[in-house]
């Protein structure tokens, strides 16, 4: 699948996102606006019409005849509505021709035309928006009550609302003016965050391919934004560590080529002897059975190393009795140490000590330092497995740990090995491979647990010295 394919850059797209919700408010903006002046020009143009028909109703028709006079605004100007009044024919009754107002008479005839046209009843008191080529009115017509006229008259009240409609009008052009410059000012400041974003993702970017292609130099470049700072702290750490894996690989084949290698020769030189018979055949098989035993075992030990060093590791756990695990490899190591005049000394809890672990990679672990005792002990090995309370801290208790403890009666270890005793393909005295501890290490800090190693004389004499015995600590929390 293509990267581009489908795909918006995060300048587009937040620049879209921007100019549409601008855009979104703006019309919620125009829509509120005009819905209120709409509503406010209608509510107060038909307050003036209702003041005006009610002064009317409050005067007869012959103080409306008189009152009315050479002005077509409303008696004592309490209202902005001005009047007409026109036949049952929808013809002009007042103002007469005559009359100063008739100024304006075509504006009049206009409003009567929409009157006529929109077909609307006549003196009902109906409150009706008209539209003409003059402008834009609410309008009312109602009765006049007189008895001795010829024909009936209506008065109709009209109120021009165009001043106010214009005034909407500039105001919704100044706001699609303040719309077009906050797009533009939009537009710019999107373009600025975007590239903002997208400089560091792009330099991100470019440090997990070269991260793909096997440089883990770290990426030196100090962000501004703390989300992306953090980001690239942790991609730092992620090379860090997949720089020390690739170099711990290499130095891992190289020793393990070199580890192979040994018993390999060692077999071809005794099979080469018996072949041309300067060796007896027995003695020369025994020699290749034993390294065979060396080699296999060491294959077996870089087959799980490899295995724990594997990204995508399978343990199973399960609630394991630490006590029965331990006493299984005492089991199978008897034997040997029966051999040599060792015993076992076994120092459990009466209880059941329940961990929840890889029963399988535990007894290995387990195995590998009851061997190492096995080689190193004079006459006993002490296996202890205990639930101890940790110490309090601040008044606080921090909860039940488990103690694992190999102890022999050997030589002890010399100080300057002590360091190293877990690195893989490290022998010290009378070691093997170096496989075995780095193994244990491996699957103890695997189960989030701790090992270390001490020599057994240096808390009861002080010495630091080999020739103490050697004791094998581990710790999990339960």
């Amino acid at each position: 699948m293509g990267i581009g394919k489908g795909k918006r850059s995060i300048k587009t797209r937040i620049l879209v996102s921007i100019l549409v919700l601008i855009g979104v408010i703006f019309c919620c903006i125009i829509l509120a606006f005009n819905s209120l002046v709409n509503a406010n020009i209608e509510k107060n143009a038909i307050n003036q019409l209702e003041t005006a028909i009610r002064i009317v109703e409050k005067n007869n028709e012959n103080q409306m005849s008189s009152g009315i006079g050479n002005n077509n605004r409303m008696p004592e100007m309490k209202s902005r509505a001005e009047l007409l009044i026109i036949n049952n024919t929808y013809g002009l009754e007042y103002p007469k021709a005559s009359n100063e107002l008739m100024n304006n008479g075509v504006k009049y005839q206009a409003l009567i035309e929409a009157i006529k046209s929109g077909e609307y009843q006549l003196g009902n008191g109906e409150m009706i928006r008209l539209t003409t080529e003059f402008g834009d009115y609410y309008a009312a017509t109602i009765k006049v009550n007189t008895s001795d006229l010829p024909q009936q008259l209506y008065m109709v009240f009209f109120v021009d609302i165009s001043s106010n409609i214009e005034l909407a009008v500039q105001i919704n052009l100044m706001l699609i003016l303040i719309l077009a410059f906050a797009f533009l000012l939009a537009t710019l400041t999107a373009l600025i965050l975007a590239g903002k974003i997208a400089k560091p993702i792009k330099e991100l970017t470019g440090f997990a391919e070269r991260i793909g292609e096997g440089d883990f130099t770290e990426c030196g470049v100090d962000f501004s934004d703390r989300e992306i700072s953090r980001l690239a702290d942790n991609m730092n750490k992620s090379a860090a560590k997949l720089d020390k894996y690739d170099k711990e690989q290499k130095i891992f084949f190289q020793n393990a080529s070199h580890e192979l290698r040994t018993p390999l020769m060692s077999m071809k030189g005794y099979a080469e002897a018996i072949k041309y018979k300067v060796i007896e055949s027995e003695r020369a098989a025994d020699v290749i059975l034993e390294e065979t035993d060396k080699l296999t075992e060491m294959v077996e030990d870089l087959l799980y190393i490899s295995k724990i060093d594997n990204i995508s590791r399978d343990y199973v756990k399960t609630n394991c009795d630490l006590r029965e695990i331990l006493s299984n490899c005492c089991i199978t190591e008897k034997a040997r140490a029966l051999n040599k005049g060792i015993e076992f000394v076994y120092e459990f809890d009466q209880k059941p000590v329940m961990f929840e672990c890889d029963e399988k990679s535990m007894s290995r672990a387990l195995l590998n330092i009851i061997d190492n005792g096995v080689r190193y002990a004079r006459t006993k090995i002490v296996v202890s497995c205990k639930i101890e309370m940790e110490k309090k801290n601040a008044g606080k208790n921090k909860g039940e740990k488990i103690l694992i403890c190999i102890e022999d009666d050997g030589e002890g270890i010399y100080p300057e090995e002590a360091p190293y005793i877990f690195d893989r393909f490290y022998k010290g005295t009378g070691g093997k491979n170096g496989i075995g501890l780095a193994v244990v290490r491996s699957v103890v800090e695997e189960h989030k647990g701790k090992i270390w190693v001490e020599n057994v004389g240096s808390e009861k004499t002080g010495a630091d010295n080999a020739g103490t015995g050697t004791r094998f600590t581990i710790s999990f929390k339960n």
